[in-house]
């Protein structure tokens, strides 16, 4: 039971963290950027021009967040 509350607390903790512009990697291991987003789903760019739609729960980890010091990560 407790390791189930951890991993829920773990996936909050990143849907809660996705934003435009943040670095992430998708449940294959594409690593992309969020170019946008909405309640159901995330535009990322896995290449310059190269635009893919997923589901926000294809996010598995949030790898740099864009700070607004520096906008590009």
């Amino acid at each position: 039971f407790r390791p189930m509350q951890r991993r829920n607390k773990e996936y909050a903790a990143t849907q809660a963290a996705l934003s435009p512009g943040a670095r992430v990697m998708m449940g294959g291991g594409l690593i992309a950027t969020i170019i946008s987003m909405d309640d159901d789903d995330v535009v990322v760019e896995a290449a310059p021009g190269v635009q893919l739609t997923y589901t926000r729960q294809g996010v598995v980890k949030v790898l740099e967040q864009v700070s607004p010091d520096n906008p590009t990560g």
